[in-house]
């Protein structure tokens, strides 16, 4: 089924993942959603439709809020180039995209300690600059930029910020920034 990396809910009820939605058809990027495991009997629930494809959902830390990279699919079943950030509530239901009006694709995310934005690198121009959205407002605010690619990245307790990151020259590497 071409699962993703599994996200733990908020109590360790449910274990969120990406995974194709049907399993039969080719190309399996182009139709994948976000999928709820309940942990105890393994039933599994799609929280998102077909309207897009879906993927990497991570759960907010107050578990009320999945967010996740979603790419809008076309009449003709290609996609959309710019991969939103979108968040929804834990069992599904509205969307809301976060970096629609930066205009940029989502390459790593994660939530701040509060749940109350996402940091986010962004591809542009090939590099990834790192941003900040506040999940009620919607207001985005740059905080790292540079000739770099971020990978993954990881929000402390405090608001800090380790990230790994690297450019055609050098191999990537792990950063710290402080809150």
């Amino acid at each position: 089924a071409n699962h993703e990396a599994p996200e733990w809910s908020h109590h360790g009820e449910f274990i969120y993942t990406s995974r194709q939605i049907n399993i039969t058809e080719d190309e399996p990027w182009r139709a994948a959603g976000i999928y709820r495991i309940r942990v105890e009997d393994g039933e599994s629930s799609l929280l998102t439709d077909e309207s897009h494809t879906c993927s990497s959902p991570l759960p907010s830390p107050d578990g009320k809020w999945i967010a996740y990279s979603r790419l809008p699919r076309t009449g003709d079943g290609s996609l959309e180039s710019i991969g939103r950030l979108s968040i929804m509530p834990v069992n599904g239901g509205e969307t809301h995209d976060l970096n629609l009006e930066l205009d940029r694709s989502v390459a790593a995310m994660d939530w701040s300690p509060g749940s109350t934005s996402i940091v986010f690198a962004a591809n542009h121009h090939g590099d990834t600059p790192i941003y900040r959205v506040n999940v009620e407002s919607g207001e985005i605010e740059t905080l790292l930029e540079g000739q770099f690619q971020a990978d993954t990245m990881s929000v402390g307790p405090g608001g800090e910020m380790a990230f790994a990151a690297g450019n055609p020259n050098n191999p990537s590497e792990l950063h710290f920034m402080a809150a």
